[in-house]
């Protein structure tokens, strides 16, 4: 080889070949090109979730009010008809009671309202040292029994009497109250949704989210106001089980819930879902023909 070869491009390159064994020689460049996986990756596979009797995938974030075409799992269970019952759930402080009302009025004279408050047990058989020892934000505080009772009248179109409760003392009245039954039903309460045989009853479920803090707050106003309590008491069971007591057993509701509201909610959302229930109204008075609860 002349010197003038040596010092060309593909002299250069042949002998650079030569020195390499075959096996070892790269492969010329290519520009890599994009390939649309048509099949899964083998050898990843999701993770199965369990699925015991009550537990169900996550689901997507609901609209903060239903829509006119909204059918709620509940009247799967059991054919619609009147009265139409409605569950308003959250945290203590979260907004119950004041939903209710607001409802209440936005559907006069074709609603009724009752509280899970008006069902604890009665404590007056012990002594008050340990009533004060009492875990009133579990489930297990409610007299269920007497709470299924008047939901049963209710739904036959008949008055029920409601209990009354003093939480100061934290014993039941003595008087009962007549509940006139009306074509909707407006409950609120901590637990509406905890147990299976009572999710069953409700047309539609609501469930209020509202940060730890704000509820907090209200709960301490209120109790202080109205319940003969003291600062410091209030603080103490807020801390050791009004919060534990949510994240176990009022939390978990809203799975089961229809319509999930944000705390910031207001009149707007209540229009709509008063529109809901009037529109769900109708359409069961005209399939009854025209006849009431």
């Amino acid at each position: 080889m002349d010197k003038q070869g040596l010092n060309g491009s593909g002299a250069a390159e042949t002998l650079r070949n030569a020195a390499i064994p075959v096996a070892m020689r790269r492969a010329p460049t290519r520009t890599p090109v994009a390939r649309q996986r048509t099949q899964p990756r083998v050898g990843f596979k999701r993770k199965s979730e369990p699925r015991g009797r009550d537990s169900q995938r996550p689901r997507r974030a609901r609209s903060p009010f239903p829509s006119a075409s909204l059918s709620p799992r509940s009247s799967t269970l059991h054919p619609p008809s009147l009265p139409l019952f409605v569950a308003i759930v959250g945290g203590s402080g979260a907004g119950k009671t004041w939903l209710a009302k607001k409802l209440r009025s936005a559907l006069d004279p074709d609603a009724a309202r009752l509280s899970l408050d008006d069902f604890y047990r009665d404590c007056s058989r012990l002594r008050p040292e340990r009533r004060e020892r009492m875990n009133f934000d579990h489930p297990r505080a409610i007299d269920w029994p007497v709470m299924q009772e008047v939901l049963d009248d209710l739904r036959a179109g008949r008055a029920a009497r409601l209990p009354g409760y003093d939480f100061k003392n934290h014993c039941r009245l003595a008087a009962r109250t007549s509940l006139a039954c009306k074509p909707v039903v407006l409950v609120d309460g901590l637990w509406l949704l905890h147990r299976r045989s009572l999710r069953r009853v409700f047309d539609l479920k609501i469930f209020i989210d509202c940060p730890a803090r704000r509820r907090r707050g209200r709960r301490l106003v209120r109790d202080l106001r109205s319940r003969g309590r003291t600062r410091a008491s209030v603080l103490e069971q807020l801390k050791s089980t009004v919060e534990p007591m949510h994240d176990r057993f009022v939390a978990p509701q809203q799975k089961w819930a229809d319509v999930v509201l944000r705390h910031n909610f207001g009149a707007r959302e209540i229009r709509r879902l008063a529109r809901h229930l009037r529109e769900r109204l109708d359409g069961l008075r005209s399939t009854q023909g025209g006849k009431g609860a």
